[in-house]
């Protein structure tokens, strides 16, 4: 075996990368970006890289006319995981498998085949356990007549100590997950991914109005009997939003309630759970919905019984503020 002093092996490799065309990879991906994810990340956060600017944008998952809608601020996934070419040929791989093709052969094709993979993501994803898609399922177990698919005994089937009562719940578990995925539509304000939505100045919530256009609009193409929105951000966005007079939305809000169950007690051990019901005009047409506050609550992802509550919390809170704007 001949032996390869450190620097040879150095050089072989390098010149390997150099040959095969590295800096001009690099530069090719550098140019690869969606310019409009660029300049709100300027515009939100005064730097480029706040946000995925070279990864698959995540518009939205599941029905587009489905009954119940959850909206969520952007995908959570980190910028440069999402960011990385392997990670997109990896998921367009599975979009690929799932639809039957194995090409794709123009920029109309390849539209039409995320917009499809977005569609059917609950099966793409199938088999994989996720406690923020989970959680999901908890949180509308209440909600009549959502759409969503969801078996009598979940949650109360989590806690199973044996190994065949593991599989059996895991079996459930990731039927919740599909049917929570493909049966609701989930969209997301900024489809850009990003791992934290940090602080953002209020002086720059303006940028994010045009998206705001673009989820109501998304919104009030259907038929709707559920709305919900997942973070506390977007009641100081909504108002913000509400208050511009060169958009055609307004929202009422109703009050702003905290969780008590029958015994007075908080749901959490730190601080309380909030709801806020509103009603959104837009074109003219009206819409009942809610902003779930906690529901990125940290202390929730594996609580289900706790999300559970909650969900059943926003939905009274919901009911009771559509029918007290109904009386005749």
């Amino acid at each position: 075996m001949t032996l390869l002093k450190l620097d040879q092996r150095i050089r072989r490799d390098l010149e390997d990368l150099y040959k095969g065309g590295i800096l001009t990879f690099i530069q090719n991906f550098k140019n690869c970006k969606i310019t409009e994810a660029e300049q709100l990340s300027m515009d939100l956060f005064g730097t480029p890289n706040e946000l995925s600017i070279h990864g698959l944008p995540g518009y939205y998952t599941g029905k587009r006319d489905a009954a119940t809608v959850m909206v969520m601020l952007n995908p959570g996934s980190d910028v440069m995981s999402q960011n990385n070419p392997f990670v997109t040929e990896k998921t367009l791989n599975r979009i690929l498998k799932e639809l039957g093709k194995t090409n794709i052969s123009s920029s109309a094709d390849f539209v039409k085949i995320i917009k499809r993979g977005s569609d059917r993501y609950g099966n793409i994803d199938k088999d994989r356990l996720d406690n923020f898609d989970i959680k999901q399922a908890a949180f509308l177990k209440a909600w009549e007549n959502s759409g969503v698919d969801i078996p009598n005994n979940f949650p109360d089937m989590i806690p199973r100590p044996s190994k065949k009562g593991k599989e059996e719940r895991d079996k459930l578990l990731r039927k919740v997950k599909q049917n929570v995925l493909m049966q609701k539509l989930q969209l997301e304000l900024i489809p850009y991914a990003s791992r934290k939505f940090k602080t953002i100045n209020p002086n720059n919530y303006k940028h994010l109005f045009p998206y705001v256009e673009t989820l109501f609009h998304e919104i009030f193409s259907h038929e709707r009997t559920y709305v919900i929105f997942c973070s506390d951000f977007f009641d100081k966005l909504f108002k913000a939003y509400s208050d511009d007079n060169g958009y055609s939305g307004t929202i009422d809000f109703g009050n702003k309630v905290a969780f008590e169950d029958k015994e007075g007690k908080q749901l959490f051990n730190k601080g309380d759970a909030f709801c806020t019901p509103i009603k959104i005009t837009y074109n003219g047409e009206s819409i009942y919905a809610v902003i779930a506050h906690t529901f990125p609550n940290q202390s929730l992802p594996n609580a289900y019984d706790k999300m559970q509550a909650y969900g059943k919390f926003c939905y009274d809170v919901y009911n009771d503020y559509k029918l007290q704007n109904n009386k005749p």
